[in-house]
């Protein structure tokens, strides 16, 4: 089967993660492992798709004008990504502290920087032709700076008749834009990939199970994938009847920043290949489960096959 390109239209940051090695002293010293590594879910995305060795994955973004851009384009570079991204002069890359807590649960602090300033002329339309596929990060659309360019490469997108995804963002996100605008902007898209609370948020449910609140978004994705952790993933489409995958057991979980977004990537590189959905459910499970072994949220050492 011929390599389909994949535009992922996404964030570029630099993640700092403060591994705490005890419970958070709050107002006074806590003891930390404190490490800088290149981050951003839509970067991160087109990483673990890149490291599938798939498809050929391009990533559209901003740099920010300082060594943390630089470090971060030779790291996707690594995986076989094409970036494009043109530095915005003065404004710094877009910076996330990842505070990790003992048994991997991690709660984040942003300063998006440079990926503010990503407006549609940013966007190349070659990239955009029949037979490929957008995958847009959602942060995108939730922050009103880079909404236009968002909307932009969907209109790219469904002119050219390519298939899309989605990546909502942030749940809290969601909620403050309003789930009703989100899913207006999303109209066609193919398949939306969220996790629990972003699939409640954009239902607008607090408390309903995973396979009721993706049966709701089923109303208006053709497909929903609902990822959920530890429990692994739930995958329904239109008419169809949901599919389950349990997660894979990870050998040690040192840090699940990133996990997410190495689940998606895993499942769009099966799902392009048009696997069925248990097999991409299991595919982006495996490299959610292979990303908490490492502190960090791109891969970090080479495939095997």
């Amino acid at each position: 089967m011929p390599r389909s390109r994949v535009v992922v239209l996404g964030d570029l940051v630099a993640d700092l993660i403060v591994r705490l090695r005890e419970p958070l002293a709050h107002r006074s010293d806590t003891r930390a492992r404190i490490t800088a590594l290149p981050g951003g879910s839509g970067a991160s995305q087109a990483a673990w798709l890149g490291w599938t060795g798939r498809h050929e994955v391009h990533f559209v973004t901003r740099l920010g004008d300082d060594p943390f851009s630089h470090l971060n384009v030779a790291d996707l570079q690594r995986w076989g990504v094409t970036v494009h991204g043109s530095v915005e002069m003065g404004a710094p890359t877009g910076l996330v502290v990842s505070l990790v807590e003992p048994g991997g649960e991690r709660s984040m602090l942003t300063d998006r920087g440079a990926n503010l300033s990503l407006r549609p002329e940013h966007v190349p339309s070659d990239l955009f032709e029949p037979g490929h596929h957008l995958h847009l990060s959602g942060y995108l659309l939730l922050y009103q700076e880079t909404r236009a360019a968002a909307l932009h490469a969907l209109e790219l997108a469904h002119a050219a008749g390519m298939t899309t995804s989605i990546d909502p963002g942030a749940a809290s996100l969601v909620a403050r834009v309003g789930a009703k605008r989100v899913l207006e902007w999303t109209v066609g898209t193919s398949l939306c990939i969220a996790n629990l609370d972003e699939a409640r948020a954009l239902a607008q449910v607090s408390d309903l199970g995973a396979e009721t609140v993706a049966s709701r978004l089923a109303r208006h994705f053709p497909e929903v994938v609902v990822k959920l952790g530890g429990a692994g993933a739930i995958w329904l489409g239109s008419g169809a009847e949901a599919v389950h995958r349990p997660a894979v057991a990870a050998a040690e979980v040192l840090d699940t920043t990133g996990a997410g977004d190495a689940f998606c990537g895993g499942f769009l590189a099966a799902w392009l290949d048009r696997l069925s959905p248990a097999e991409a459910l299991t595919e982006g499970n495996r490299l959610g489960s292979l990303c908490v072994t490492h502190v960090g949220a791109r891969p970090q050492r080479e495939r095997v096959d």
